[in-house]
């Protein structure tokens, strides 16, 4: 769920930026439908209509739009946020479309058309079906009752690195996030191609908005892979000072954060076990196990961050019933230019 909400994440922070969003149905919509809307006049809605049902496959992003005759309709951004394609898209769809509409009635609010446009970077190809297709062998007599409506499918797969750089859209961080998106669950060809992603605009880096979108880069690769930070931070040093400062400091946040939200974990399921045992020796039994676990289990995934660890190296970690030695190795971990600075506070 953690992955997943880094992809939701990075998807909401760069699909919100209204000239992102522009850039992305610019490069996109049909031209026929890109005609008959006024694309100027598209205005970010604050409100979700993914429910809990649908929030375990899509994030969505909604914006209003003027038609050239000034009707109102909706441009939905959903993103399909899982490593693979769904088996049912159109129900799914459907679902959120119905709950746009509902939210409209119970407002008294004229019914509006919405347009559904699914990002999608999963690993296996995603091959639109019509409603009809999914009821196979069923006489054409019956093909009346079955719903038919029409979405927009942007399989990242199906573009190559240059049709995203120069060929579809123009805004360097909507190019630059579409590309990370693309790889992101091809870890080490998404390092080997880094740099040369981040290189497509560095003048942009110098400017505020720029380095906050760098930042977002960051802390989306380094909370949805397992690649190791040291190693985005050689790539981020090859593009500027700035560039590579950022990459260091947007670790370091993420680390600071792991600690502290580790902690609390480790506390909270000591405690649940502790009560479990149903007396005090327990819980506080509990307590004292599930920090010592949970002290370990930050520490493996830190290092393995920031450091590529061996077999023995992860048993050094999961042998040690030290809490003090854990803390230590915990604290020295940001300062640490080599593994064994950390490791050796194990012994």
């Amino acid at each position: 769920m953690k992955t997943d909400n880094a992809h939701n994440n990075f998807f909401v922070e760069v699909f919100s930026n209204r000239e992102n969003a522009l850039d992305f149905l610019l490069g996109t919509l049909p031209p026929r439908l890109k005609n008959e809307l006024n694309l100027n006049t598209i205005k970010l809605d604050s409100g979700s209509y993914v429910d809990e049902e649908l929030k375990t496959h899509f994030s969505d992003i909604l914006y209003t739009c003027k038609t050239i005759s000034r009707k109102d309709v909706y441009v939905s951004l959903l993103f399909e946020h899982k490593s693979y394609k769904p088996r049912y898209p159109r129900l799914q769809l459907l679902r959120y479309m119905l709950n746009i509409w509902y939210s409209q009635v119970k407002q008294r609010k004229p019914l509006q058309p919405v347009i559904p446009i699914v990002l999608y970077h999963g690993r296996g190809k995603w091959r639109k079906k019509r409603f009809a297709e999914y009821f196979p062998g069923m006489p054409a007599v019956f093909k009346r009752f079955i719903p038919r409506f029409d979405y927009l499918l942007t399989d990242l797969s199906d573009f190559s690195d240059e049709d995203i750089k120069s060929s579809t859209y123009s805004r360097s961080a909507l190019i630059i996030s579409l590309l990370i998106m693309k790889y992101i669950f091809k870890p080490k060809m998404l390092l080997s191609y880094l740099k040369k992603f981040l290189e497509l605009d560095t003048l942009y880096y110098r400017e505020e908005e720029g380095l906050k979108f760098i930042e977002s880069v960051f802390r989306y690769i380094f909370l949805a892979t397992e690649i190791e930070q040291e190693r985005i931070v050689e790539k981020a040093a090859a593009i500027s000072d700035t560039v590579e400062e950022k990459a260091m400091t947007t670790g370091e946040k993420l680390i600071n954060k792991g600690l502290k939200q580790g902690i609390e974990q480790g506390r909270e399921e000591g405690i649940e076990q502790g009560i479990e045992q149903g007396r005090e020796e327990g819980i506080e039994q509990g307590i004292e196990q599930g920090e010592l676990i949970e002290k370990q289990n930050v520490l493996f995934r830190l290092l393995s961050r920031k450091f590529s660890l061996n077999d023995a190296e992860k048993e050094k970690i999961r042998s040690c019933r030290n809490p003090e030695k854990l803390d230590a190795a915990l604290d020295t971990i940001l300062t640490a230019e080599e593994k064994s600075e950390v490791l050796g506070l194990l012994v």
